[in-house]
């Protein structure tokens, strides 16, 4: 049995323990009924602080789970680079794993297929024409996948299990709509794609009781994209000042996962 199923001998440290703990006094956590495998965290300008809404699974997790939520929303919050991207998908990973096992072992959403590959062309390139190229051209058309913008001002790109109508199990890619913009160089975009395609071709696997979500095999068949190093200081440098400018439209600010 996992030991997040035996019997603790202390009840678990609550969400306001642990913001107390760690200082953190701009944030409230509440639980959401309708989320089930998902969480998200909102600004309310009027109270001036973050929310948190949690599914109610997550009330009663351990206290790393919960650690790893407000440590999430604080990285969420922050100026993003490329370490705090990696660390937060790490958190993200072991959220979603704690949730997954509280829900059963199928934790994709029935979809509409007509519906997501009607949601490829953007304002400059078309997903699915990318998705076929890339993995022509770099998987022997080995992966089977889907792809789909995601919100307008989605920050995160992102690989996830699904089912459609006719229960059949697919991965579904959703691109940051961040990338959705004229000024975004054809070899970024694709390297956002090459990554979530890169995921699916080397699965995370456990090893002595972690998640290894980047592992050696991973990022050496990351790396082996032809324009990693032009994508990676395009990240770095460019996308930031996107980011910046999306901000200051934005009356409101949502992070989902």
């Amino acid at each position: 049995m996992h030991e997040q199923l035996e019997l603790p001998l202390f009840p678990p440290i609550g969400f306001k323990a642990l913001l107390d703990q760690k200082g953190v006094a701009h944030l409230s956590i509440k639980i959401n009924p309708r989320l089930k495998r998902s969480w998200r965290v909102r600004l309310d300008r009027f109270k001036g602080c973050y929310e948190l809404f949690i599914p109610p699974c997550c009330a009663d997790a351990p206290e790393e789970i919960k650690a790893a939520l407000i440590d999430w929303v604080l990285l969420a919050c922050k100026k993003k680079s490329r370490n705090t991207r990696r660390i937060k998908r790490a958190l993200e990973e072991q959220i979603a794993e704690y949730i997954r096992l509280q829900n059963g072992p199928w934790h994709g959403r029935v979809f509409d297929r007509e519906k997501v590959e009607g949601k490829t062309l953007g304002c400059k390139y078309d997903l699915a024409l990318l998705l076929g190229h890339i993995n022509a051209t770099y998987f022997s058309d080995e992966i089977k996948a889907l792809i789909r913008w995601g919100s307008p001002r989605s920050k995160t790109s992102f690989l996830s299990l699904r089912r459609d109508n006719h229960d059949n199990r697919l991965n579904l890619i959703t691109i940051a709509g961040i990338y959705n913009h004229p000024d975004v160089p054809r070899y970024a975009i694709e390297g956002v794609i090459f990554h979530e395609m890169a995921h699916i071709k080397s699965a995370p696997f456990k090893r002595a009781g972690r998640n290894i979500i980047h592992g050696r095999e991973f990022k050496a068949l990351e790396r082996s994209y032809p324009h990693y190093r032009q994508w990676a200081f395009w990240e770095k440098h460019d996308l930031p000042k996107l980011c910046r400018n999306d901000r200051k439209k934005a009356k409101n600010r949502f992070v989902f996962f």
